[in-house]
């Protein structure tokens, strides 16, 4: 967190720090203090910092990630009465 703190230009070089504020079972919630010039640039590096920790975890760390798998309503296999009904186009009178 200290190499990526120092590589943003949006620090000011105040203050940068870590801390576990939560930890259950099988997760664990940081928070990262960086202080910035102001407000907007805060934001900025709250956000550059997040996504280069995020980074950092996926090259380093994979199985460490959330792996959350959905089925969705249009995975269902449809009843055969459905699946087996052919397709059919209605043609006009003048064809």
């Amino acid at each position: 967190m200290q190499r990526i703190v120092k590589d943003a230009e949006l620090w000011d070089g105040r203050y940068a720090g870590l801390q576990v504020t939560d930890c259950k079972g099988s997760w664990m919630e940081l928070r990262v203090l960086a202080t910035a010039s102001d407000s907007s640039r805060a934001w900025d590096l709250r956000c550059y910092i997040r996504e280069k920790l995020i980074e950092f975890i996926q090259q380093n760390y994979p199985s460490s990630l959330p792996q959350v798998r959905t089925r969705t309503t249009g995975d269902e296999e449809e009843p055969e009465s459905r699946a087996a009904a052919p397709f059919m186009v209605q043609r006009s009178a003048s064809e």
